[in-house]
Order: C-alpha cells, then sequence, then structure tokens
C-alpha cells in the first residue's frame, strides 16, 4: 500500500514548536484571562495565537476554537492579518480531514490576499486548496492549483515556497502511481534546496522520494531515503515525519521479507503512533503494521492491529483506506481456520469496493458529461461568430450601397435595390444551411456520447466479449457518420446499411430483447434515391428507450420505407407501451429527449428550403405500441 505524507506545514511547525516547549502550571489559564482583558484587537489576536500553538499537541478542537476567535477580533481594515488567519483555520480543519470547512475559509483567504494583491499568501493558500483536491482524489483541480502555487513561487525566487510546492507536486505522482515522474520532481526539489531550506522540508522530500523508489521496486534505494528522512526528523524533533518514517520502513521491510526489521520499525511506528493527531493516518498505521505481523505469521497481533485500525476510520470518508482493513482482516480470520468472521469482512470489504468504483464511474460520466456539453457550447459559439461575421457584412455593403444612392441616377438605384435584395436573400438562405450543418453535427456526438456509455457499462460488467463486439460495430458505425457527416442527403442504400449496424449493436446491448424488421418497397431504387442522414435513428432510440425498455414481453421494431407519388414514405412501428403510458414515465423523469429534438428542427430547418413540405404523424397501435410516420420529398442522384 502507497500512501503519500500530505502535511500542511504550518500546521506540523505548530505541534513541533509547542511539544518542545514546557508549559507551566496554570500558563494557559493565564493566557485566557490576558485575552479577556486586552482592550487593543491586534494584541488579542497576538494572545490567541499562543493558545493555538500550545492546544495543537493535544485539542485541535480547541486550537481551532480560538483559530476562528483570532479571525473575529482582528480589525476589518487589517486585511493581511485576516488572510492569514483564515489560512491557519483552513489548515487546522484539513489536517483534522474537515475538508468542505477547510475549503471554505481557504476561499476566503484566497478573496483577501487577492484584494491586497499579497503573492505569497496567494500561493501558499493555492497550495493547501491543492492539496485538500489531492487528499479528496480531485488529481486533476489538485495539479491545477499546485501549479498556479508554484508559477507564483517561481517568479517570487521564493527557492523555500517553491521547494513546498514541488514537494505537493511529488506527493500527488506517488498517489498517482507515476513514480518515474516523482523521482524527476525529487531531483528538482534537491536542486533548489538551499542552506536556508527547513529541515521539515527536507525530510518530507526525503521520504517521499523514499516511496517512489519503493514504487519502482527499488527497495534498497527506497530504505536509503527514507532513512535519510527519518534521522533528519528525529535529530530535529520531527515527530509527525518520524512516525510515518517508522511506517514506511516497516512496510518496506517487510516487501523485502527481512522479518527482524519489519517488526522492529512497526514496534516503533505502534509506539509513536499518538504523534498522528489526523485519524484517517493513524488507521492507516494499524492496517500497515497488521500487515507486518500477518505477514510473519503473528495472526492473533495482526487481528487485533486491524481491528484497532476500524475504530479510526469506520466512520471517516476513508473509504479506501477502510476497504484495506477489512481485505486484511478476511486473510487473517481464514489463516486461523474463522470463516464466519472471515466470510463477514469479505462481504464488508467488497461493498467498499463497489462504492468506490461506483464513485470512479460516476466520475467518469461526469467528465464525459461535461466534455460533450464543452464541444456542444464551442459549436454553438462558433456558429455565433460566423453570424456575426454574416451581419458585419451586411452592415459593411449596406453602408456602402447608401452612399453610391446618393450619388447615381433612379436607374443605379433601382439596380442597387435589386442586387441588396438579391444579397440578403443569399445570406438567409446561407445562414440557413449554417444551423441544418450544425443540427447535424450535434446528432454525432449525442449518439456517440449514448454509444460509450454503454460500452463503458460493458467493461465495468467484465463482459469483455460483448464490449469487443459492441465495440467493433460501434466502429463501423463511427466510421459511417464520419463519411456522412459533410453530406446533407445520402442514399437510401447508405442509410438502411446504417441502420442494420444501429439496430444489431442496440441488439447486443439490450440483450436480444427485442426484434427488429426492415420492410423496402420494391419500386424504390435505393442506390438514387436520397434522404437525409441519420433522420430515422432518433425516432428508434426512443422506441427503444421509452416504448420497450420497461415491457416484460419480446420486443418488435418494424421500420418501412415505401413510395407514394412524388414522396417517400417512412413508418417506424413499435409494440412498446404506446403514448399515454410512455408520457406518463417521462412527465415523471422530466426527461426530454435530445435527439427528438434536434431532429424536429432539422425537419424544420429542411422545410425552410424546400416548396413541399416534410410532415411527421405519432400515432398508437392497438393493443399496445406506437407509429411514427413521415414523408420526404424524394430526391435523386
Amino acid at each position: 500500500m502507497k500512501k503519500v505524507i500530505r502535511l500542511l506545514c504550518i500546521i506540523i511547525g505548530i505541534v513541533n514548536i509547542a511539544r518542545a516547549q514546557q508549559v507551566p502550571a496554570g500558563y494557559i489559564d493565564s493566557l485566557e484571562q490576558l485575552v479577556i482583558e486586552e482592550k487593543d484587537s491586534l494584541g488579542k489576536a497576538n494572545i490567541l495565537g499562543k493558545l493555538i500553538t500550545l492546544h495543537v499537541p493535544n485539542n485541535f478542537d480547541k486550537a481551532t476554537e480560538y483559530a476562528i476567535r483570532s479571525v473575529s477580533v482582528l480589525p476589518h481594515s487589517n486585511k493581511k492579518s485576516h488572510a492569514r488567519a483564515f489560512n491557519t483555520v483552513g489548515s487546522l480543519y484539513a489536517y483534522q480531514g474537515k475538508y468542505e470547512e477547510a475549503l471554505a475559509y481557504f476561499d476566503t483567504s484566497l478573496t483577501y490576499s487577492i484584494l491586497i494583491k499579497d503573492s505569497s499568501e496567494i500561493a501558499s493558500t493555492y497550495g493547501n486548496i491543492g492539496s485538500i483536491h489531492s487528499d479528496l482524489g480531485n488529481q486533476k483541480k489538485a495539479l491545477k492549483y499546485i501549479y498556479l502555487a508554484l508559477d507564483i513561487n517561481e517568479t517570487l525566487q521564493d527557492s523555500i515556497q517553491v521547494t513546498n510546492s514541488l514537494n505537493a507536486l511529488l506527493s500527488i505522482y506517488i498517489d498517482q502511481n507515476e513514480f518515474d515522474n516523482a523521482l524527476v520532481v525529487g531531483k528538482q526539489i534537491d536542486d533548489y534546496q538551499i542552506s536556508e531550506t527547513p529541515v521539515l522540508d527536507q525530510s518530507i522530500n526525503a521520504v517521499n522520494v523514499g516511496l517512489a523508489y519503493k514504487g519502482l521496486g527499488e527497495l534498497e534505494l527506497a530504505l536509503s531515503s527514507i532513512k535519510k528522512g527519518c534521522l533528519l526528523a528525529q535529530k530535529h524533533q520531527l515527530y509527525t515525519i518520524e512516525a510515518v518514517a517508522y511506517r514506511e520502513l516497516a512496510n518496506t521491510y517487510k516487501d523485502m521479507n527481512v522479518k527482524d526489521s519489519a517488526l522492529f520499525y512497526a514496534d516503533l511506528a505502534l509506539e509513536s503512533i499518538e504523534n498522528l493527531p489526523s485519524e484517517v493516518r493513524v488507521g492507516m498505521t494499524y492496517y500497515i503494521v497488521a500487515e507486518v505481523y500477518r505477514t510473519f505469521s503473528n495472526i492473533e497481533k495482526s487481528i487485533q492491529l486491524y481491528e484497532k485500525g476500524l475504530e479510526y476510520v469506520r466512520n471517516g470518508e476513508h473509504k479506501k483506506t477502510l476497504k484495506d482493513i477489512y481485505q486484511g482482516l478476511a486473510h487473517a480470520y481464514a489463516e486461523v481456520d474463522n470463516y464466519q468472521a472471515a466470510y463477514k469482512a469479505q462481504q464488508k470489504m467488497t461493498l467498499l469496493k463497489d462504492s468506490i468504483l461506483n464513485e470512479t464511474k460516476q466520475k467518469q460520466i461526469e467528465e464525459l458529461e461535461i466534455q460533450y456539453e464543452t464541444t456542444k457550447k464551442e459549436q454553438y459559439n462558433q456558429l455565433l461568430r460566423k453570424e456575426r461575421d454574416i451581419e458585419r457584412l451586411k452592415v459593411e455593403r449596406g453602408q456602402y450601397w447608401i452612399i453610391i444612392l446618393g450619388i447615381v441616377l433612379t436607374l443605379v438605384i433601382v439596380t442597387s435595390y435589386f442586387f441588396f435584395r438579391t444579397n440578403r436573400a443569399k445570406n438567409e438562405q446561407r445562414n440557413t444551411q449554417l444551423k441544418h450543418q450544425l443540427l447535424r453535427n450535434q446528432m454525432n456526438p449525442h449518439f456517440i456520447f449514448n454509444a460509450l456509455i454503454a460500452i463503458q457499462s460493458f467493461m465495468y460488467k467484465n463482459d469483455l466479449r460483448d464490449a469487443s463486439r459492441y465495440l467493433s460495430s460501434f466502429a463501423k458505425l463511427v466510421r459511417a457518420i464520419l463519411e456522412n457527416s459533410r453530406n446533407e442527403y445520402i442514399t437510401l442504400d447508405k442509410e438502411i446499411q446504417w441502420l442494420e449496424n444501429y439496430m444489431s449493436l442496440q441488439l447486443l446491448r439490450f440483450d436480444n430483447q427485442f426484434e427488429y424488421e426492415i420492410e423496402l418497397d420494391e419500386e424504390i431504387d435505393t442506390y438514387d434515391c436520397l434522404i437525409p442522414p441519420m433522420l430515422t435513428q432518433p425516432f428508434i432510440e426512443n422506441a427503444l428507450e421509452h416504448g420497450l425498455k420497461a415491457i416484460d414481453y419480446k420486443g418488435k421494431i418494424k421500420v418501412k420505407f415505401y413510395q407514394t407519388a412524388n414522396f417517400l414514405k417512412i413508418e417506424v412501428e413499435d409494440n412498446g407501451v404506446g403514448l399515454e403510458q410512455s408520457a406518463k414515465v417521462n412527465r415523471n423523469k422530466k426527461h426530454e429527449s435530445l435527439a427528438t429534438k434536434i431532429t424536429e428542427e432539422r425537419l424544420m430547418f429542411l422545410n425552410k428550403s424546400s416548396k413541399i413540405k416534410i410532415a411527421i404523424e405519432v400515432t398508437n397501435i392497438e393493443p399496445s405500441g406506437t407509429k411514427v410516420a413521415f414523408t420526404v420529398p424524394i430526391k435523386y442522384l
């Protein structure tokens, strides 16, 4: 298990300073009395700062209370002190794992810092926000804020703060198992470190570099680097770093199968566990030490340590650590033949694993939705820019002809009038074509988005064969989309081929719970007859999603193409729940089909460019089902 040391340096510094002090009896009470008696706001804030320092080691809640009080007593005009005070409160909340409260205080600190243009405080707050997003597993946001902090610190030529930012990057790369990149950053930190670099930063970097070497399987180099960080922590009383270093040394010796050394450092980690105020770090340490004892066959003690770790993370949001502990317990109970307890632990581990997987899947779906919406917005913006260009062209040409109208005779005036009218008609036609093209382009990402979600579903079910078949059919469809996306019309033969591929794809997705039929009038020449691409697909999609999805019998979809006079008539029939029941379901879900909406707009624009209008009709079929029928004016090659 690889867990990065992600510590907020301001809090660690407070912890170690406070532990190094000898606090006389009654000293805290006297300071509290001074807070009451002090009249000056800055004086009160300074006394509260001392109380924060004294309470951090043993009572984080009390320290946070004093920090919040210090914010309230500061004069509103002193924005610099407010920025630092809010940053301190946020750091205290972050170290306790209260990330929502921490982010609220960091945002306020950032507002003050930006207002007074305090670059150093802005960089510090960016770094803290990045660390929180990293702890929450949102590495993209974490990297964004860490790089913002790094850029500012490099501009300020602040080598110490640059080192802090690089340490945060190093931690994120280790969390993402990008160990080669982590070592590159570790080398950068060594280059930046100067004589004034705090020992705290040096020790954190040494342990993190050790973890990177461990991830690459270079266990001897990992030991050397972690021991370097441990010795620095011991020498300078950096108790938190020392406790983490003991844990990681025990874990590394376990991987090397060196029993005595692994157990030696495991015991040291247990002895120093009180130096880890964060519950998740305590729970993680119990887990790693339990793994060491289980590896070397002391099963009973490992079970005790696993159970102890559960006390610290069972009610928290740290599902990954909790899952690992239950997995270790399941193995340990199985090794002592307590299969009932092993089964219960395995059940809890599986539930947590599924929960983590679902959260990951949800994040990926949200990212796909954002990407889709971004693409759609970009396309819309492009259309707006083109429309603005057209309007600007209209205005420029209009102004030009107004000047001409004032100079030339009546004949030129009449000529100019007809020219302007013709030009305007062309521009309107071009405008309509651009909007129609945009609607066609919007249909493609909509379909691709739905298909990718289906492929993702197969993969999460570990149904690799069906996922492979689905992906192959999907590739054919995408190729057809790419070939047809530039054409306003395609041959009916290509449309039918596309529909065959699409229906076979949906059969796989719906596990053959329906059948389909495509009926074609023999009089139609499919190689010469033209139709707008993907015109029928949205109605088939509606039949599947709203008509057949809720039935408990074999579904059927029938698509007919036949010729009447100068029209190509198309019908899509299904034996689903029908219009009334479908409307009830959609009303409850408050859902509107994007594909249907786009298709209706496409038909509207096709009607604008054609003298013979396209008609569409939706009716019920007895005893159950829906029929969509529409006519398209026949076009030929």
